[in-house]
């Protein structure tokens, strides 16, 4: 028998547009219409495809009883089943699985999973789990997991099903992990939940950051206090130029992070960059008097091991401060041992400043010069 590709196509923006009545009276008149039912259109698209992503059971079921084939792709090699998965059709896909799952592709069944993790439904997440699909599967060839996917887009209840279904936090795609997604967008909710499955705080991306450093150079504190609930290591450097989270979020001029970061009695205000730049040369730099005496405060014992150390180029802490105009910095460093007479390239912390017309600087830097003298 020929077909009819006009009232094939008829059928076929009926089932698109969601029509259930106008196309279950063509199906009733099928043969006299002489219909391809399982005919392509619109990028290879059949009509039991379009009502599959409509989530139409009743057409699926009354294009499958006139012949209607459900593993039949489309162009990207989308099924029925994948479609309806993406858009969490959860009466379709249960359909499907009850009278299809013998010939359904693996592959179907994969992109139809990693659809349903990254758009957020886990009525269809739950039922293909229930199914005996490994949670843990690679659904890329970077090795992407469920969880991953949907910590890329923040689905906290699929998150959330998916741990408590024995999803692996621990899982990189590449080399980036969940816990990395999570303090880079700062959603605490999912940050909490992979790390109370046991995400590691410390796994190290590529370039060396951590979730601390991530959470660091964006500012943002909460993160910050919730990784040190769960024991993240402040010291951990990056791999490119030694940068800490300390460092970063100074850097970044986020001074209540820097703040907050300073609470870890654990951190290590000693550790410098590749150049040897140290946190004390970079707040010398940028002023910031009330967070150096905070250091100080919080760090007694590690004052004579920062106070005085040289970058590569030879500046010191009291060279930036003085050459910067930071007067008060100034007179805080020399109270807490900063070498007066210490030299770069020949100049002194003095004369940096007169260099630079830093007026009370100088004054103070004079001050005590002369005090050092007279002793």
């Amino acid at each position: 028998m020929s077909f009819s590709s006009h009232n094939s196509k008829l059928l076929y923006e009926k089932c698109k547009t969601n029509q259930t009545k106008q196309a279950l009276d063509i199906l009733n008149d099928l043969d006299n219409q002489r219909i391809n039912i399982n005919e392509k259109f619109d990028s290879g698209c059949t009509a039991v495809f379009m009502a599959a992503y409509n989530g139409n059971l009743e057409l699926v079921k009354a294009l499958v009883a006139k012949g209607a084939d459900v593993n039949i792709a489309e162009s990207n090699e989308v099924t029925p089943f994948t479609v309806a998965c993406v858009n969490g059709k959860i009466s379709v896909v249960e359909y499907i699985l009850e009278n299809f799952s013998a010939t359904l592709d693996p592959n179907t069944i994969v992109t139809g999973l990693a659809g349903a993790c990254q758009y957020g439904y886990p009525q269809v997440i739950k039922r293909l789990l229930d199914r005996g699909v490994d949670v843990n599967m690679f659904l890329d060839e970077e090795g992407a997991t469920c969880l991953y996917l949907a910590c890329e887009t923040a689905q906290e209840i699929v998150i959330a099903l998916l741990l408590n279904n024995g999803a692996n936090p621990n899982l990189p795609r590449g080399k980036y992990y969940p816990l990395h997604l999570a303090s880079q967008a700062g959603n605490l909710k999912i940050m909490e939940n992979l790390l109370k499955h046991d995400a590691d705080p410390d796994v190290q991306i590529p370039d060396g950051a951590t979730s601390l450093l991530i959470a660091a150079q964006n500012g943002r504190i909460s993160s910050v206090d919730l990784l040190y609930k769960y024991n993240a290591n402040p010291n951990i450097q990056m791999k490119t130029d030694g940068s800490t989270p300390l460092y970063v979020a100074a850097a970044r001029h986020h001074k209540n992070t820097v703040k907050a970061l300073l609470e870890n009695p654990k951190l290590d205000i000693t550790l410098a960059l590749n150049d040897g730049t140290n946190i004390l040369h970079l707040l010398c730099q940028f002023g910031h008097l009330d967070i150096i005496q905070d250091m100080f405060e919080k760090f007694p014992n590690d004052i004579s091991k920062i106070i005085n150390v040289k970058r590569k180029d030879g500046t010191s802490p009291l060279h930036l401060a003085a050459r910067h105009g930071q007067a008060e910095i100034c007179s805080l460093l020399l109270s807490n041992g900063a070498n007066i007479n210490d030299t770069c390239d020949g100049d002194t912390a003095l004369s940096v400043a007169t260099r630079y017309g830093r007026a009370d600087t100088i004054k103070v830097l004079q001050d005590a010069l002369n005090n050092s003298n007279n002793k």
